[in-house]
């Protein structure tokens, strides 16, 4: 159980400072929709936060995984409703705003794809099954989110490349 409390804690401080990061560069990023997107994902992120510390709670009060159920069919709805809607809108880059945004969706692609990464490292060391559930969920919601940032990061990328007449492939 040990092993799992420090699994726990350090998974919700790493959405702690995911939450922190989005809420800081969403004031950062020009592109409108990518602000909607950052506002969205700081939501999400405390929203895993919030799971996170409700099992490790009572595993350290109790020693018992949280009494409440948690449902966590419907955890990615916040953030996939966003993204459904700026999805679209998100081509409208500029120059200007292409290289410091895309350098911005290069480190939320670093940071979901750590995530995604430790929660499956973490599902190894832990021999709770309720907790290796929820790690799963939480390195499958991780892993749409870094999809997401990989998938801007390309098109700003791109979008540089053809603004400068430079095409690698």
């Amino acid at each position: 159980m040990d092993n799992t409390l420090g699994i726990l804690k350090y998974a919700m401080e790493m959405e702690r400072q995911g939450q922190r990061f989005y809420e800081k560069y969403k004031d950062d990023v020009e592109n409108e929709n990518a602000k909607k997107v950052f506002a969205s994902l700081a939501k999400v992120e405390d929203d895993h936060y919030q799971i996170l510390k409700k099992h490790y709670d009572g595993l350290s009060e109790n020693k018992n995984w949280s009494s409440e159920d948690i449902d966590l069919s419907g955890g990615e709805d916040i953030f996939e409703n966003t993204f459904k809607e700026e999805e679209d809108k998100m081509t409208e880059k500029n120059l200007n705003s292409s290289f410091s945004d895309m350098t911005i969706m290069r480190m939320a692609y670093l940071i979901e794809n750590d995530f995604a990464n430790y929660y499956r490292q973490a599902i190894e060391k832990t021999d709770n099954e309720q907790a290796k559930n929820l790690l799963k969920t939480l390195a499958e919601w991780e892993d749409k989110h870094r999809e997401y940032f990989y998938k801007e990061f390309k098109s700003y990328m791109q979008d540089s490349w053809f603004d400068q007449s430079f095409a690698p492939f």
